[in-house]
């Protein structure tokens, strides 16, 4: 009987890294030297088991997220074809580099030399102390980069306001019409009345008699006396 793969990969839907990820993992079981199972977080089975393994071996992690039940091997976010596959052989991954801090903000005016100038020299300090990162980008690569990535918002923002211009656009046309077909009908739009809310009925609740004693005795009915004749 085989043994059971104790290679996961656990993923969640709308994950961008993780449609990046699950191609090479699909190719890497289709060569038929790995199988790596695929785990969707949706599923609680699956989430109760991610619990279990980070708390059993201490790991912290998103998605994607790769890990060798057995031995606590693990590979945290999006890597390689063949990072992966070292891992899959029992291949211990150091985790990936990480910057000692943020970078610099990007200038709020690009058309701003200034702020341009200023921003680079930052920019250039912060490369200079994350030394340890490869293939950081240049100071020009970024702030074109920065620069198109602006340009999109600009973009986006735009036709988001063109659509809310185009609704309103509609939506008095729409008003127009109405006031036009009232008018052919005869009915004068200022005539009209918004309905008068009259204010809502309290009804009194009904009057509760309070019930009588419990332990009260009946009271007793008076003889009549007689008088001597």
């Amino acid at each position: 009987m085989a043994k059971e793969s104790t290679l996961y990969y656990f993923y969640s839907v709308g994950c961008g890294w993780c449609k990046k990820t699950e191609p090479l993992i699909d190719e890497l079981n289709e060569s038929g030297d790995y199988e790596i199972l695929k785990l969707d977080l949706s599923e609680k089975d699956n989430q109760e088991l991610n619990k279990q393994l980070k708390e059993k071996y201490g790991k912290q992690c998103g998605t994607p997220w790769l890990i060798d039940a057995k031995s606590g091997n693990h590979i945290c976010g999006h890597r390689e074809k063949d990072i992966i596959e070292k891992w899959a052989k029992g291949e211990e991954i150091p985790e990936p580099p990480k910057p000692k801090s943020p970078p610099p903000p990007p200038p709020q005016d690009f058309d701003n030399e200034e702020q341009v100038d200023e921003w680079r020299t930052k920019y250039e300090e912060w490369v200079k102390e994350n030394d340890h990162m490869p293939n950081l980008p240049k100071a020009d690569d970024m702030l074109n980069r920065l620069k198109q990535q602006k340009k999109l918002m600009e973009q986006r923002q735009a036709q988001q306001t063109q659509q809310n211009g185009n609704l309103e656009a509609r939506m008095s046309v729409m008003e127009q019409k109405l006031d036009r077909l009232l008018n052919h009908l005869g009915v004068k739009t200022n005539d009209i009345k918004p309905p008068v809310q009259k204010p809502p009925v309290m009804n009194n609740p009904p009057r509760q008699v309070p019930a009588p004693p419990t332990n009260s005795k009946p009271p007793k009915k008076k003889k009549n006396k007689k008088g001597k004749k």
